[in-house]
């Protein structure tokens, strides 16, 4: 079979009829050259050497790989599968806190694959123009050209609801998921390979745990699943959004407010040139609409209102309307001093006299490998080459100092 071409083929019929409904689907998950294009994007993957409660490597699935992509089909064409149990595992978050992370095994990363290379091109025509989490060809920075679109002099959308949903990976409803579904997957074996994922369960410590709710993070399709479920609420919040020049116009001449959206996975921000009182209107509707139709909760911790003024943070950034060289006033998006507080940490904690022992080419591949992705995320800040040089000039000093621990060197004080 022709991968790219069924691919787009599935995006071609998605995108001319959004009431299309896919029948049909299934047998790809079991055809041998989608199995071994999964196969070859779960191995291409950063965590692809990691086991699932199996204790079972991708190294050794490739051992016997041609019969194991094999067994992997028959069982899927008998509808014999049964996914297995996530390991738990916990990374630590930028806030102390740690995210829990569902390690799934080799064979279930593969079919997650098939799966998300069926449904995706399907769910592509569908998701809205303003999400940009988990989507192919999109990024973070793309969200900041939309704020600062909104927030600009000319369209003055300068009151925020900065929201965040409590525990939305732990909380997904696998029912209300089902029923979003069948409004465009008629195909129920599909459906049900969902549920089974879904309901696998955890195990963590040796004790196993039933998920009757959520879609573990760090599933290959769970992104796609989140994408899917709040993809409903991009959709409601087209009523406030999606209105003409003279619309908005009419709104304004009222003396009521238009409203411009952006969603990155689970947090997102609803931007209002209104007053703060129709605002704070609009951040009751969005807790009822979340309630009744999603069963989620705003968190009561990160979400709030605030002024464009005063600033706010989003996906690790800051967004701050400052006044700008040519007299007025423009969003600028730093970095927050809490990202780099962050980085300092990590580096100390890396060249700590407890790691002496470790080769400097190791300590320095590391190092710049940290370095790498931080400086990555936030490349595109204003001022991010000042700030990038004051790190250059900290991290060389936290090496040089760990290289002279090591080797029992006296230097003088940075400062």
């Amino acid at each position: 079979m022709d991968v790219d071409k069924m691919q787009k083929k599935l995006a071609i019929w998605a995108d001319r009829d959004p009431d299309h409904r896919f029948y049909d689907l299934y047998n790809l998950l079991y055809d041998e050259d989608w199995l071994y294009r999964a196969y070859r994007a779960v191995k291409s993957n950063s965590g692809s050497k990691t086991a699932g409660i199996d204790g079972l490597p991708m190294s050794d699935f490739e051992k016997s790989l041609q019969g194991n992509l094999e067994r992997l089909a028959r069982s899927l064409k008998g509808e014999t599968y049964d996914p297995k149990p996530v390991r738990r595992t916990y990374i630590p978050k930028g806030d102390g806190r740690k995210r829990p992370l569902g390690v799934p095994t080799v064979r279930d990363r593969i079919v997650q694959e098939a799966l998300r290379m069926v449904l995706e091109p399907i769910y592509e025509a569908d998701f809205s123009q303003y999400s940009f989490g988990f989507r192919p060809g999109r990024s973070t920075m793309d969200v900041f050209q939309v704020v600062k679109m909104a927030t600009a002099e000319k369209h003055k959308y300068f009151w925020v609801i900065d929201a965040d949903i409590e525990g939305f990976f732990d909380n997904v409803d696998h029912q209300t998921l089902e029923q979003i579904m069948q409004s465009r997957i008629k195909d129920q074996q599909i459906r049900d390979l969902v549920w089974d994922f879904l309901r696998a369960g955890v195990m963590e410590e040796g004790t196993f745990r039933h998920s009757m709710l959520g879609t573990p993070q760090g599933g290959i399709v769970s992104p796609l699943l989140a994408n899917i479920y709040l993809n409903e609420l991009d959709q409601w919040a087209r009523q406030f959004t999606d209105r003409s020049t003279s619309e908005r116009a009419k709104y304004r001449r009222n003396g009521e407010g238009n409203w411009i959206y952006v969603r990155y996975a689970d947090d997102f921000l609803l931007f209002s040139n209104g007053k703060k009182p129709e605002v704070e209107r609009m951040e009751g509707r969005l807790r009822n609409y979340l309630d009744q139709r999603l069963s989620l909760q705003l968190s009561p911790r990160k979400t709030e209102i605030v002024h464009v003024n005063d600033g706010f943070d989003f996906l690790g950034f800051h967004a701050e309307r400052r006044k700008s060289g040519s007299g007025g006033k423009r969003t600028q998006i730093t970095i927050p001093k809490e990202a780099v507080e962050d980085l300092k940490e990590k580096v100390q904690a890396a060249t700590s006299y407890s790691h002496h022992e470790e080769a400097i080419r190791a300590k320095i591949l590391a190092l710049n490998a940290m370095i790498r992705g931080w400086g990555n995320y936030y490349r595109h800040c204003w001022k991010a080459a000042s700030r990038f040089n004051d790190l250059d000039y900290f991290i060389w000093w936290e090496l040089w100092s760990w290289i002279a621990a090591k080797h029992d060197l006296s230097i003088k004080n940075r400062r």
